[in-house]
């Protein structure tokens, strides 16, 4: 009975441990490359034709719908220059039959995945065979030419267990010297054996497993004489090709550069700016609103800072006043009435007309910007092109060349489109980004804290999503030129904005007043003709001064003025009757005015909603030189 119970027991054990080595054997089973074997046949005009027979362990980790193969393209000489090749693939079987694949562009190659997306493997041996041609592949030398080739490449995820390459010469060639290299990317160890099998014929097989990272590379010499070298136009059309990525990327920026210069020279250069002198008036039927508009080509804080001076200008004719405490500004309409207004203040004398009394908060926001707006609206109608153009048309156009420029270095200079996409959200987001920090710090103080913590948020993610696309670029020269072109575009924007004949003489009056404006007073004695300086002069140019951003020197003339006495309209001081506030003093006038500018500015903006090749003989070459190469894996 114990013998019975003895031997149930042996079988119980042994079924336990076929089960256990069931469970376990696939568990440890290892992916490898069983072998490797290239058949190189070298054609009289240096190029190759290749047969690798791969056979791999398949265990559905790496390997799961096939391997991929990645070939090298691009060779890069001792001398730090480029050759290309062409790689044309013939047929690529799994177990003897047609396999499906496909092949994507690569770093400076061609990657090829082998086998259906759809389709897993199962766990077991394959054979894959790829046939392929490589163009260029012959070096030749004064004494000697040479195929010196990877046979397995050096970027292989799997072990290779042997390495066989075969080399064949075209009929009448004669080998010379033969040379094998093995192990990672350039070592010069020699683990394998090689023989000259005939006077074209070389055979090299490894003597121990290559690792992951390891490969075999060898050079053939041969006398010359057998292959056709290249003549003088071959090889210009070679060094054409060699450097078409170079060429193409010179082309696509001086194209976008010639564009812009041609376009500039013709509609955005600068009329001559005139002599500067000082002038004690604005130009003629000018409001402050127009005169900032003119001097600036544009607006500055979104036009915020003209509809402030416009404001102070309504003040100081009577039709205003301000009104500002620690909590709020208030504008409020007094009734009175002026003829013939210019239409910037027209248009907010009369929405606060219509208002009578508008608290500067988040209620009226909405309001206050619908009425910058036309505001805006009605100064530009005046200047109707008279003064300055942008000149739209121009940029648009550049914009249009630039693209098409970058999809030319995209299709013809192997450009990656994901960069590509990149370098042009970068360059329009660098622009607005500049374009925000440029509005939050002009004039006023440093903007809304809200629009600070947008804009840093904005910036953080969208800078980050770049820098994580664009950290491992290599910055060849498609790379240079799509950043040129971007970056050509920022400055020519700007530099097609000009003058008009007649603008450059206003700009120069607008120059020269503001001169008038901010000078000193120790400097105002080379001033001729000067007129008698008054309160009444004092605010009648004050808006001109706060649209110019000059308020502060100006300001500081009537308290020079009003330290001496010598103002007739001011023995008492001065304090405007436009604006009431805690916050101006008669004896600091010009931090006064300029809070007042300032804070309206600020209050306003505020009030807004929130948007939301060397041999390879002679010992001379190493492990992953040559033509052939790269890798693969599974996939």
């Amino acid at each position: 009975m114990r013998m019975l119970n003895f031997k149930h027991w042996r079988r119980f054990v042994a079924v336990l441990l076929v089960i256990w080595l069931g469970a376990v054997l696939p568990a440890i089973a290892a992916e490898t490359i069983f072998s490797m074997n290239s058949d190189i046949n070298v054609l009289k005009d240096g190029s190759v034709s290749v047969t690798e027979k791969i056979v791999v362990s398949a265990e559905g980790k790496q390997i799961k719908r096939g391997i991929f193969r990645d070939i090298p393209t691009v060779l890069v000489n001792d001398d730090g220059s480029t050759m290309r090749s062409k790689l044309t693939i013939i047929s690529v079987n799994k177990n003897g039959k047609p396999e499906p694949f496909f092949t994507k562009a690569i770093k400076n190659g061609t990657r090829i995945y082998i086998g259906d997306s759809n389709v897993y493997l199962k766990r077991g041996t394959y054979i894959y065979s790829i046939r392929y041609t490589m163009t260029r592949m012959a070096r030749y030398f004064s004494g000697y030419d040479e195929i010196y080739w990877n046979a397995t490449g050096n970027f292989w995820s799997f072990p290779i267990e042997t390495a066989v390459a075969r080399v064949t010469l075209p009929a009448g060639a004669k080998i010379r010297e033969i040379n094998v290299y093995t192990g990672p990317q350039g070592s010069n160890a020699s683990d394998a054996k090689s023989a000259i099998i005939s006077d074209n014929e070389a055979r090299f097989q490894t003597t121990r497993i290559l690792s992951p990272g390891e490969g075999m590379t060898i050079a053939v010499l041969f006398d010359k004489g057998v292959l056709a070298e290249p003549d003088g136009m071959q090889k210009t059309l070679y060094f054409l090709e060699d450097h078409s990525k170079s060429i193409v990327s010179l082309g696509a920026f001086f194209l976008v550069l010639a564009y812009y210069y041609f376009a500039w020279s013709k509609v955005g250069r600068d009329p001559k700016k005139g002599v500067i002198i000082p002038l004690f008036y604005p130009p003629k039927d000018f409001s402050p609103a127009l005169t900032h508009y003119v001097h600036r080509m544009g607006w500055s804080k979104n036009a915020w800072l003209a509809f402030s001076a416009a404001l102070v200008s309504l003040g100081v004719k009577g039709l205003v006043e301000i009104s500002k405490d620690k909590k709020k500004t208030v504008l409020t309409a007094t009734g009175n009435s002026v003829k013939n207004l210019p239409s910037g203040e027209a248009v907010i004398n009369d929405y606060l007309v219509e208002e009578g009394e508008v608290k500067i908060n988040r209620s009226s926001g909405p309001a206050l910007d619908k009425t910058r707006l036309k505001f805006k609206k009605a100064i530009e109608r005046e200047n109707q092109r008279a003064y300055f153009v942008n000149n739209p048309l121009y940029v648009i156009a550049g914009f249009v060349i630039s693209l098409f420029s970058i999809l030319a270095l995209i299709i013809f200079a192997s450009l990656n489109p994901v960069t590509a996409v990149s370098i042009i959200a970068l360059g329009v987001i660098a622009g607005f980004f500049a374009s925000a920090v440029k509005n939050l710090l002009s004039g006023g103080g440093l903007g809304s804290p809200v629009s600070w913590l947008m804009l840093v948020i904005i910036s953080v993610n969208v800078f980050g999503f770049l820098a994580a696309t664009l950290t491992n670029l290599y910055f060849d020269p498609p790379v240079i030129a799509a950043f040129s072109i971007i970056i050509t575009n920022v400055v020519f924007v700007r530099l097609m904005q000009a003058p008009t004949v007649m603008g450059r003489k206003i700009m120069d009056q607008i120059d020269g007043f503001k001169l008038y404006l901010e000078t000193a007073e120790k400097d105002r004695l080379n001033f001729r003709k000067e007129p008698e300086f008054s309160v009444e002069r004092f605010e009648r140019f004050l808006p001109y001064a706060i649209a110019l951003g000059v308020e502060k020197p100006w300001s500081e003339r009537l308290e020079g003025e009003l330290s001496r006495n010598t103002l007739a309209d001011a023995q008492n001081g001065y304090h405007p009757r436009w604006y009431h506030g805690s916050d101006f003093t008669s004896s600091s006038i010009s931090r006064g005015i300029a809070g007042i500018s300032a804070g309206m500015s600020a209050a306003m903006m505020a009030a807004q909603p929130s948007s939301s090749s060397s041999s390879g003989g002679g010992g001379g070459g190493s492990s992953g030189g040559g033509g052939g190469g790269g890798g693969g894996g599974g996939w």
